[in-house]
């Protein structure tokens, strides 16, 4: 099933100008793209409802640390997500997103304590997260797909949902993230 998501129209702006000049202004920043496939990467950004802010190294040439930051651009697929979730009514879904922005508005949507598999998840807390999700006992599970698309025994739930929040451009990762 897929389901085609409008973009608000100064989303559409934003998107439209970064894929065309590789530069765009938006929320007091200007945000460049060195090239077409770092513009690429940005309009996907857009697309899904976040845009990280560009950074800059300090006096040594280090990046800032700490998560990036980002700024909202619209809510349309968070809202898209929402009413598929409410179809299924209560049904186990995989959710799986592509930037740390993604993730913060699907547990937003799903709140802070929706658990899942990316960046910061190892060990015995990925351990306990899927052995939940197998088990039948977590009703959304969100997924990064370099995190869950390889080596995961996910089978186990009785989820036959997977929704790609983000889509994914790599064949091979999609593939192994749909067969969890």
């Amino acid at each position: 099933d897929v389901r085609e998501v409008e973009l608000p129209l100064e989303a559409r702006k934003l998107y439209d100008e970064m894929e065309e000049e590789l530069l765009a202004q938006y929320d007091g920043e200007t945000f460049r793209a060195a090239n077409a496939g770092v513009a690429m990467g940005k309009c996907q950004q857009i697309a899904n409802g976040g845009l990280y802010k560009p950074q800059y190294v300090d006096e040594q040439g280090r990046l800032p640390k700490g998560p990036r930051e980002w700024v909202h651009v619209h809510d349309a697929k968070t809202e898209a997500m929402e009413d598929l979730s409410d179809e299924l009514g209560g049904k186990p879904m995989m959710v799986a997103y592509h930037f740390g922005h993604d993730l913060a508005r699907l547990q937003t949507l799903f709140g802070k304590d929706t658990p899942y598999l990316g960046a910061g998840v190892a060990g015995k807390k990925a351990d306990k997260i899927i052995a939940g999700w197998n088990a039948g006992d977590v009703e959304r599970l969100l997924v990064h797909p370099a995190s869950a698309g390889h080596g995961l025994n996910l089978q186990g739930s009785n989820s036959e949902h997977v929704a790609l929040y983000s889509l994914i451009d790599d064949y091979e990762l999609c593939n192994q993230l749909v067969r969890r």
